[in-house]
């Protein structure tokens, strides 16, 4: 007769004992054989289609010493048995790791590899007692997102007009999202996105010049992300985006540059128009006036360019850029005026002499191309709500500081610096004061009012000027 003895007891011997009338059997496994376990932890994977896995199992006991049997199994479907020196499936990898653990390894990996894996290890204690331990692993394979090309990367649409174009899947797991992204054409250089949209269609309904742009879609998963993008232009007459400030101050015998940007589908022809009549840039022997075009870094826009080198008094007037395209000329129309009259004047500052009280010493600048003959300063004093003339004074461009010589795009010129003092003014009193700069070819505006006021006692002054917040401006104070 044999019996028994349940795992967990603690004999740990076998003991026979023979009677007379039976024999008994006691069996009882090792102390610690309910103990045995898988240490590693379940794994739910995600692997990109092509990439590799590796699945452990590791049990808390010295396996590859023991009694055992081991497999792997996928969907239930026995594919790898490591007591086998042959292999089931070649594409399977499996061994052991170390003592204690055993790995499948998957490379590379395919699409019916997905599922469950379960590794399965028997641990034998003698021909009537083992023990199954068992661990499930679950492999995700993801395709990354891929898009059926555009038939056309470029549409031209008329203003009003309907268009839609589909962002097509030809792969992607798990399912991709698809998102469009507009990019719009902007002024200032940068990028402008849009408000996404999450459809796979886009559609455009009764198009404006703002749906002209580059329009993105992108599908995306857990997988990667794939993008392409369509070209959509919105066929209009040019559009002025910029041109050059009015007036440009130069002089005769200096360079001077004019630009005009234009946005325009299709592209534009531009001319240049002097007192109202084109200019003839081709076939003209040294012609001094030179034409260009710069490609800018946004769709169908461009900077129109005008050179006029060696200027000469002729030359000074109203300029104008006509862009045309086959829907017609330019709407918004830029009049640029080239004048040789000096730049507006510029008050840098007041300040009270501490050695008479009723001098203030004042420095002002202006630029001019050509030689300055003049300035002219209006002060009124203030009573009440009337203002006085007190002084109208014109002061002769002495002891002028050595000129600053510096050039930019469209210029070259001379500032000069000058400074007079303003005498005879009396204690306690609010003035006003105006200027302006004269050279041979004319004047500049005067400046705005800035406003001052004495003080007694042969303090300086408290200067009170609305131009004060506008700097330069402010303190148009002169007097001799």
């Amino acid at each position: 007769m044999l019996v028994k003895v349940k795992e967990g007891c603690d004999v740990t011997t076998v003991i026979v004992f023979v009677s007379i009338f039976c024999s008994f059997i006691f069996i009882c496994s090792s102390a610690d054989a309910t103990d045995y376990m898988i240490q590693s932890h379940e794994m739910n994977e995600d692997r990109t289609l092509g990439s590799s896995i590796n699945f452990l199992c590791n049990v808390n006991a010295p396996l590859k010493a023991m009694n055992h049997k081991a497999y792997w199994l996928h969907e239930g479907r026995l594919i790898a048995d490591l007591g086998n020196p042959s292999p089931l499936y070649p594409q399977f990898k499996h061994g052991y790791k170390d003592q204690s653990t055993i790995f499948l390894k998957i490379d590379p990996i395919s699409m019916k590899d997905a599922g469950a894996y379960k590794c399965q290890i028997n641990i034998i204690f003698n021909d009537v007692d083992s023990k199954e331990l068992s661990q499930t692993h679950i492999l995700v394979v993801m395709v990354p997102p891929k898009l059926k090309p555009f038939e056309n990367t470029s549409i031209s649409l008329s203003e009003g007009s309907s268009y839609s174009v589909k962002c097509e899947l030809t792969d992607g797991l798990p399912p991709p999202e698809i998102t469009w992204f507009k990019q719009a054409p902007t002024f200032d250089g940068d990028d402008d996105y849009g408000i996404p949209q999450e459809n796979e269609t886009l559609w455009i309904e009764r198009a404006t010049l703002e749906d002209g742009g580059i329009y993105t879609c992108m599908a995306l998963n857990r997988a990667g992300n794939v993008r392409q993008s369509i070209v959509i232009k919105i066929l209009h007459r040019p559009l002025l985006i910029d041109a050059s400030p009015s007036p440009i101050h130069s002089g005769p015998g200096y360079t001077t540059v004019l630009f005009c940007i234009f946005y325009a589908a299709p592209n534009a022809t531009v001319q240049w128009h002097f007192k109202g009549r084109i200019i003839q840039l081709v076939n003209v022997p040294n012609n001094r006036f030179q034409a260009s075009i710069q490609k800018i870094e946004m769709m169908e826009t461009y900077r129109y360019v005008l050179t006029i080198t060696k200027m000469n008094i002729t030359d000074f007037g109203t300029y104008e850029c006509v862009a045309r395209n086959k829907l017609g000329p330019n709407k918004d129309r830029k009049l640029i005026e080239v004048s040789a009259k000096p730049a507006m004047l510029k008050i840098i500052s007041l300040s009270h002499n501490n050695t008479y009280s009723d001098r203030y010493t004042l420095e002002w600048s202006v630029a001019s191309y050509s030689h300055l003959t003049s300035f002219h300063a209006l002060i009124h004093l203030i009573n009440g709500t009337k203002e006085i003339v007190y002084q109208n004074i014109t002061i002769e461009p002495n002891n002028l500081r050595l000129p600053l010589y510096y050039s930019t795009i469209t210029e070259t010129k001379e500032n000069y610096h000058q400074s007079a003092v303003i005498t005879n003014l009396p204690e306690s009193s609010k003035f006003s004061i105006q200027m302006m700069a004269v050279n041979k070819y004319g004047a500049t505006d005067w400046t705005d009012v800035g406003y001052f006021q004495t003080v007694a006692g042969g303090r300086s002054s408290a200067v009170s000027s609305v131009l004060i917040a506008c700097a330069a401006l402010l303190m148009a104070l002169l007097n001799k």
